[in-house]
This record gives structure tokens, C-alpha cells and sequence, in this order.
């Protein structure tokens, strides 16, 4: 395993990183649930020599894949897809002490959270059959992740919780109860159309209970990069047909597409990298935003580079259709279209003549309420008069294989070498404390 020596750093020199990741140790739910039903919940089982979650029909094991880029040396590392036995995975991984080490380590001064086998936005509980049982286990990682792991050093973790996303208005109290707990963010899935589940635009106000409570409260949802698949297991090539859905293909190009991932899953990972453009143009037409003035959304693990090319074609558009370039299809008498086929376009021109006449730009819109969070992005850094530099936060994805540990501050003074003082101050840590309504602890003493 590496090992590295703590950087020696000012005070400013400390990044907030918004976008890091946690494996659940094994106690989490046999502590937690209520003691009939522990033998139903998430137990970690060894069954024929493999170690994994046990939890309805899902058996789940941790892989090299989830570890591997940041405690491993590349001559080193575990096959990816091996899984691995609990005492293997490093305590950093799951042992809220060992992280702060490793954060030291790496000049990350605090560190937002999503979770492993929960699904970065609860997918595992959308999934299961019981919903009873399922948001009991939410709550009881929501409890453990507020009251234990981020209770070990306050100031260094920003408290993130999962919700009922089946359930609209059990989601809105259930922010409620976490926000008074002490969570700071909310997360909250990419696609939620692609889980089954209402979009976010759902003219029946499925949503309206979560949103109206975030917006009250000042908590932003955190849509991860991946969460808007269905997240069940399935095979290689369906895996990659999932994604390829999310990114907005049609059928038959998804097909097509599933098979060139699969073949190179370096096809994947860039087009996956890029997923956030469907998110981002469905939040900025939603109308949410107008009807939740204080709601915002941070797109995790998104990147930020293509956000200026979105916004200025999202900007272009609004703009003809207000200058009535572009004319929408008349259903209403069209003698060619069914009564029912009527009604469905009819519904859909109402809403969509909503988000016409809406005032602000979309990238107006951008700048109040929706921020980009990148990696590795020096493409979009030098973009930042185009995205707004109180827009962009910066992240290291610790444990997982893109993360620079333990070398993220230093490459991220390297990619912010031009930025000047104030904004640079701002993306390493000034948003994330203003947009998480976070205060970090003091920066460690290191020499």
C-alpha cells in the first residue's frame, strides 16, 4: 500500500472535496435495525468462501475496483472485479479515523460522503421489494452517517443523506428529519424517470414535498455521476445499454452503443462522463427552480467543461423560441392524430409553452442555482468566465480509481496555477462552504 507523507500546506492551501466516497462497515444495519428485522436487512455474509452483502435478492461483494486507484500502486493493485475479503479493504475505506489520516495525507480539509452499497442515491432501497423494511435501512445509514461517521470529527465531514425516492412525500420528511440531524446535502438521482420513478418536471408534484424542504432549508441535492441508471445487476452489456438510455440514445442506437462499451470500456467511461448534459438542460426547463427559489443542485462527478457549450445552446434556443423561429406541431387540428395521441401532445405542448415563457435565461438560471464539480477538468478551468467562478467546486473521489491521491492538492495547484487568488480560494473551498452552509474545522498542523 502507499505510503506517503503528510503535505506540508498553509491554511488556504486546504481543499473541501464534494465528492468522496465510503464503504459501509459491517455493523451498520446489525446495529441499527430494529432486532426483528437484523436477520432481513443488509448483513455482511461469507457463503462459499466469497464475503458480501446479503440483502433481499441482492448478493454484493467489494471489489478492487472500488479501492484500488487510490491505496494501491499500479504494479499492485487486486484484479478489479475480485472481491475482496472485509479484512482487505483499507481502513481508510471504512473507518472514519483512518479516512481523516488519509485526508491530512492529501490536503483535503473536509469531505462530502456518498455511500457503496446503498447506491450512491439509495437505488439498493428504490429496488427492494419490502419498502417498509427498506426505508427503515435508510434511515438507518442516514443515522449512522450523521451520528457516527461524521460525529468522529465535526467540521471535517459534510453530513450527506439518502431518501425514500419511491415515495415523494416519505422523501420530504425524511429531509426534514435529516436536516435537523445536521445533513448538509441531499442526494438525489440523475434520472429518476430511469428508476421508474416521475422526472423531475412531474405535473403531479411527486416531488414538490422534497424540493419545497431543501429549498426552505438551504440543503442542495447532489446528483451523482451514475445514478441514473437502474443500478440492479445485470451483465456487462446490459450495464452499458443502461448508461448508454440515461445519455438519451434511442434503442437502436443503444445498442449499437452498448456493444462498442463493451468492447472498450474506455468508450464507456468517457460517454459517461458526459451524462450530466441531459440532467443539466431537464433541471434548467423543469420550471423547479421558479417555484423553489431557494432550491439547488450540484452536479457530482459531472465535470464542468462542456457546461458552457449546453448553456449557450440552451440560451440559443430560448431565445427562438421566443422570437417564434421555431413553431411547435399543431395536434389539436391535425386530423391525422387519434383522440388519445391528441390529449398526450396536447399535455406535453402545455407544459413545454410553460418553460417557453419562462423570463430568465438558462444560464441565468445556471448561475443561481446549479454548480459543477469536477475532478480533473483543465479544459473547463479555462472556461471560468463562461461558467461563473462561484459555480465550481472541486472534488477527489477518494477511494475510487479517478481520485489523485494522495497527491490531489498538489495536482490541484498544478490546474489552478492561473486562476487568480480569490477564485482559486473559491473553488478549492470558499463555495463548498457557502453552498453546504458548512464551517470546516481548523486546518490541521503538518510538517
Amino acid at each position: 500500500m502507499i505510503d506517503a507523507v503528510p503535505v506540508t500546506t498553509a491554511a488556504d492551501d486546504w481543499m473541501i472535496s464534494v465528492d468522496d466516497h465510503l464503504i459501509e462497515p459491517p455493523h451498520v444495519w446489525t446495529d441499527r435495525l430494529p432486532a426483528k428485522h437484523r436477520e432481513r436487512g443488509p448483513r455482511w455474509i461469507v457463503e462459499d468462501g466469497i464475503e458480501g452483502w446479503h440483502y433481499e435478492d441482492v448478493r454484493q461483494s467489494v471489489g478492487g475496483a472500488v479501492t484500488s486507484g487510490a491505496i494501491w500502486p499500479p504494479e499492485d493493485r487486486p484484479p478489479v472485479f475480485n472481491p475482496l475479503p472485509f479484512s482487505e479493504i483499507p481502513l481508510a475505506c471504512h473507518d472514519p479515523k483512518a479516512r481523516l489520516e488519509a485526508m491530512d495525507i492529501d490536503g483535503v480539509l473536509a469531505s462530502l460522503l456518498f455511500p457503496n452499497l446503498p447506491g450512491f442515491a439509495g437505488s439498493l432501497f428504490v429496488r427492494a421489494k419490502d419498502k417498509e423494511l427498506a426505508l427503515l435501512c435508510l434511515q438507518a445509514y442516514n443515522d449512522w452517517v450523521i451520528d457516527e461517521w461524521c460525529a468522529t470529527a465535526p467540521g471535517r465531514f459534510i453530513p450527506l443523506a439518502l431518501v425514500p425516492l419511491w415515495d415523494g412525500a416519505l422523501a420530504g420528511a425524511e429531509a426534514e428529519r435529516v436536516i435537523d440531524k445536521g445533513a448538509r446535502a441531499i442526494s438525489f438521482s440523475m434520472a429518476p424517470q430511469n428508476l421508474g420513478l416521475p422526472p423531475i418536471d412531474d405535473r403531479g408534484g411527486f416531488w414538490d414535498p422534497l424540493f419545497s424542504t431543501v429549498s426552505s432549508a438551504g440543503v442542495p441535492l447532489c446528483t451523482h455521476l451514475g445514478t441514473g441508471t437502474g443500478g440492479k445487476k445485470v451483465d456487462e452489456d446490459e450495464r452499458f445499454a443502461m448508461m448508454a438510455k440515461t445519455m438519451g440514445a434511442d434503442a437502436a442506437g443503444a445498442a449499437v452503443t452498448a456493444i462498442d462499451m463493451a468492447t472498450d470500456p474506455r468508450v464507456g467511461g468517457t460517454l459517461l462522463q458526459l451524462a450530466g448534459q441531459t440532467t443539466l438542460v431537464e433541471w434548467l426547463y423543469s420550471g423547479n427552480f421558479d417555484r423553489y427559489p431557494g432550491l439547488r443542485v450540484a452536479l457530482s462527478e459531472n465535470g464542468i467543461g462542456w457546461i458552457p457549450a449546453v448553456l449557450q445552446s440552451a440560451d440559443w434556443m430560448l431565445e427562438m423560441s421566443r422570437n417564434r423561429v421555431t413553431q411547435p406541431a399543431d395536434p389539436e387540428n391535425d386530423p391525422l392524430v387519434s383522440p388519445e395521441a391528441r390529449e398526450v401532445a396536447l399535455a406535453s405542448l402545455e407544459s413545454k409553452s410553460t418553460r417557453a415563457r419562462q423570463e430568465r435565461l438558462p444560464s441565468e438560471v445556471f448561475r443561481d442555482h446549479v454548480y459543477g464539480c469536477f475532478i480533473h477538468d483543465p479544459v473547463g478551468l479555462k472556461l471560468l468566465d463562461e461558467l461563473g467562478v462561484d459555480n465550481v467546486m472541486i472534488e477527489t473521489d477518494f477511494p475510487h480509481n479517478s481520485t489523485w491521491f494522495p497527491h490531489s492538492m498538489s495536482k490541484a495547484k498544478e490546474s489552478l496555477a492561473g486562476v487568480p487568488d480569490d477564485a482559486r480560494r473559491k473553488i478549492l473551498r470558499g463555495n463548498a462552504e457557502r453552498v453546504f452552509s458548512f464551517t470546516p474545522a481548523e486546518a490541521p498542523t503538518t510538517g
